[in-house]
């Protein structure tokens, strides 16, 4: 890599280190925020938990980043709101 700076073909090397469980917080509220749905630390949390971490004796660094955080929390989002409509449908009889 000093090769690169020396030859300046690189001007300056910046290390991209791992993102935080909170910075995974961060990332789904304005993920939330920013498509209106309602934030609530419930959702946050659960979002945030159905993402992988590592390493496993203390699991503070998000596997991916943000980069999953829209597909995770669209399919949270999906799943309550197909639990509230089951809830609001009136139950059908299955007599005919």
């Amino acid at each position: 890599m000093s090769e690169l700076i020396s030859a300046h073909l690189i001007d300056h090397f910046v290390p991209f280190l791992p993102l935080e469980r909170r910075h995974i917080l961060l990332c789904v509220r304005d993920y939330m925020l920013s498509h209106n749905f309602t934030v609530t630390n419930d959702r946050l949390t659960a979002i945030a938990n159905s993402l992988q971490y590592f390493p496993k004796t203390n699991p503070i660094y998000s596997s991916s980043g943000c980069k999953r955080v829209a597909q995770k929390t669209e399919l949270y989002m999906s799943a309550e709101r197909e639990k509230i409509r089951q809830r609001l449908e009136p139950e059908s009889d299955d007599e005919l």
